[in-house]
């Protein structure tokens, strides 16, 4: 596995540390995560060290962990945080100094909370379902907005795909057809379906005298 991909439990942890003592890198935070960041240099398969590692996917990858359906950054943002932070946060990593991580996750969540109070009072105004709804249903593998001025998926659309979808779940699905029985191809045997006098059978009973 890849060594970058250890590094994310190093961020997505120190936002877990961080939610009720601020956004700042405690004695204990920092402790672990120079720790952490070593051991990895010397334990890992790759035995690479730090600086050796693509920080520019680390910092997109860890976009994306916060915002897995490309509804809160814009493509211009995260690129800026590629820009401002890859060439140097491995340095940030082994002196322990989680500034990186707090900074992106302090415009994800004011984007979230912005975006929550929008979505709140657009529960309240009439949904046109007959209107073509900007939002697919999975995202994943959609990409950012390239910028504030784009165009982005809206809490309106979502609401309305929701709402579309759970009336449809609603149409009783049509009975299933039944099952046409086609006629055994085999042949009959001779005396299939023959019907013979009680006489005769007794005439070819062997066991009689």
């Amino acid at each position: 596995m890849r060594l970058r991909l250890f590094l994310l439990p190093i961020l997505l942890a120190a936002l877990a540390s961080a939610q009720t003592a601020g956004f700042t890198t405690t004695q204990s935070m920092q402790n672990e995560t120079r720790a952490t960041a070593a051991l990895l240099e010397k334990l890992h398969i790759s035995k690479k060290d730090m600086g050796s590692v693509d920080m520019n996917s680390v910092v997109k990858t860890y976009c994306e962990n916060l915002d897995g359906a490309k509804m809160y950054f814009t493509a211009e943002e995260v690129d800026e945080f590629i820009n401002r932070y890859g060439k140097t946060l491995d340095l940030y990593l082994q002196r322990g100094n989680l500034t990186p991580a707090f900074e992106i996750y302090a415009l994800f969540k004011k984007k979230v909370n912005e975006r929550t109070v929008s979505n709140l009072a657009a529960l309240d105004l009439p949904i046109d379902l007959t209107q073509p709804v900007l939002s697919p249903v999975d995202r994943k593998k959609a990409e950012w907005p390239a910028n504030q001025e784009a165009p982005t998926p809206s809490g309106r659309a979502a609401s309305a795909s929701t709402c579309f979808r759970n009336s449809s779940a609603k149409i009783a699905p049509e009975p299933p057809r039944p099952r046409r029985i086609r006629p055994s191809r085999r042949s009959p045997r001779k005396d299939q379906g023959i019907r013979r006098p009680p006489e005769e059978a007794l005439r070819q009973d062997p066991h009689l005298p």
